[in-house]
């Protein structure tokens, strides 16, 4: 399985700040293709977030998220967000 985004993270006590970017290093899909990969990812996002954090289309390939530091929930937002992602199909 080829990953095809990376994710920044800059962590502040009480809050993180992540940017989701899919990779343009990798062959440029359509912009269709790119379109569809990217309602997935709002798709999970919306699903998988917390209501504390928050998520905003930056640009045609990238997301900006504050994630609330994480409490005793288990996995991290960002391990949640990865799981449910790959989990889909449409995701490649």
């Amino acid at each position: 399985m080829q990953k095809n985004y990376t994710a920044s993270t800059l962590e502040n006590p009480g809050l993180t700040s992540t940017v989701i970017q899919f990779d343009p290093l990798l062959p440029r899909p359509a912009a269709g293709r790119t379109a569809a990969v990217m309602q997935v990812m709002e798709d999970v996002l919306l699903c998988t977030l917390r209501s504390s954090d928050v998520a905003a289309r930056y640009s045609e390939n990238r997301f900006v998220l504050l994630l609330e530091a994480p409490a005793c929930e288990g996995a991290n937002p960002m391990e949640r967000v990865r799981a449910e992602f790959y989990r889909r199909p449409a995701h490649d």
